[in-house]
């Protein structure tokens, strides 16, 4: 869970629980105890969604590198190509195999 999201969830689980505690300081003061209930299960539905994002950064980290290892070996593949065709073929007949390059 990230700091940000690990912080709240604390700071309103320990809100709830002093509430809780000491609800009879703070009912005639307008605070339910359902308003306490909903506190506690925002935080725990926050700690739970934050969880659930960590292993989605997990997983799009996962597909990155992959992506990024299919780019390096597409690019490998390419520049062999087009090196056959440059050092066998007349500059003029490059277009032909779909290479645009001056040089």
């Amino acid at each position: 869970m990230s700091k940000v999201y690990s912080e709240k969830v604390e700071k309103a689980q320990s809100l709830a629980n002093g509430l809780k505690r000491n609800f009879d300081k703070v009912k005639s003061l307008g605070i339910t105890d359902e308003q306490i209930l909903n506190l506690m299960k925002l935080a725990e539905e926050t700690a739970a969604m934050s969880k659930e994002l960590d292993a989605l950064r997990e997983v799009v980290k996962q597909k990155a590198s992959a992506a990024n290892a299919k780019l390096t070996e597409l690019t490998q593949q390419l520049q062999l190509a087009k090196q056959v065709i440059k050092t066998n073929f007349d500059q003029l007949s490059w277009v032909n195999f779909g290479i645009v390059d001056k040089r």
